[in-house]
């Protein structure tokens, strides 16, 4: 979850095939990209990634594409 572009293009493979339009793929990077992440390793630093990853499976999960696959 530290690199947010290859996180969504993961989760966009796993969960709707490679068809995320660019333009919902774009606003689950900014979104994602909102949450901080701590640069020293902890549990503060293991929740924000944890939050990142939760947050990209539901923006992908709630978007009209996924509801609504080809």
């Amino acid at each position: 979850a530290t690199d947010v572009g290859a996180l969504v293009d993961r989760v966009d493979l796993l969960l709707m095939s490679g068809r995320v339009p660019a333009a919902l793929g774009g606003r689950i990077v900014t979104a994602v990209s909102a949450i901080n992440v701590p640069a020293t390793p902890g549990t503060s630093r293991t929740a924000a990634l944890t939050n990142r990853a939760k947050l990209a499976i539901f923006m992908t999960m709630a978007s009209p594409d996924y509801l609504v696959q080809r």
